[in-house]
């Protein structure tokens, strides 16, 4: 979490250096996830910071995120959700056939991606993809943000994950809901 602050603080500065137009890929994002087992009691309640940062005159994008809390957990699922850290390199493809963004994602952890992001007009936009954490975790995710102004959207996003724990049968689906913060 110590070189959390630093990689924060570089993303806002390239963000600054450049303005984007369409969908933006500078933002800094506060969330709150709850996250449930098929087959295990409970839940895990916990906040996010993220921040992104396409970069000058590119189509590559630099990631940071990192938990915060995870104070509500309840039943067996029970995880330490309290500054898990990540960094990520994205690479957009914009506008692909003149209907939406695709993206291709990868970070720490073994995490990666793959998906679409597309301006849906009146101030919406939609994502929709697929992701995969390790050799065994993987899943799907969709997406709806709305954007008040320019500079500030709220997002929310339903994640399904088909990871197997406690068994090969268990679901994960994490529902998240983002104030996101546009440069």
């Amino acid at each position: 979490m110590k070189h959390l602050p630093p990689a924060l603080a570089l993303i806002t500065l390239a963000a600054a250096a450049q303005a984007g137009q369409g969908l933006s890929y500078d933002s800094l994002s506060i969330g709150f996830n709850n996250f449930t087992n098929t087959e295990a009691a409970g839940h895990d309640r916990y906040y996010w910071i993220s921040a992104s940062a396409r970069l000058p005159n590119s189509n590559f994008v630099l990631g940071a995120s990192t938990t915060l809390g995870g104070g509500g957990n309840t039943g067996s699922i029970g995880h330490q959700l309290n500054g898990v850290d990540s960094v990520n390199i994205s690479y957009v493809f914009d506008d692909v056939a003149h209907f939406a963004d695709v993206v291709i994602q990868a970070g720490s952890n073994e995490n990666r991606s793959a998906y679409v992001r597309k301006n849906l007009g009146n101030g919406f936009e939609a994502t929709a993809g697929y992701f995969r954490f390790s050799s065994t975790d993987d899943g799907y995710f969709v997406g709806l943000g709305y954007s008040f102004s320019k500079a500030l959207s709220l997002d929310y996003f339903y994640q399904r994950d088909s990871n197997g724990w406690p068994s090969s049968s268990a679901t994960w689906v994490l529902n998240s809901i983002a104030v996101r913060y546009n440069f």
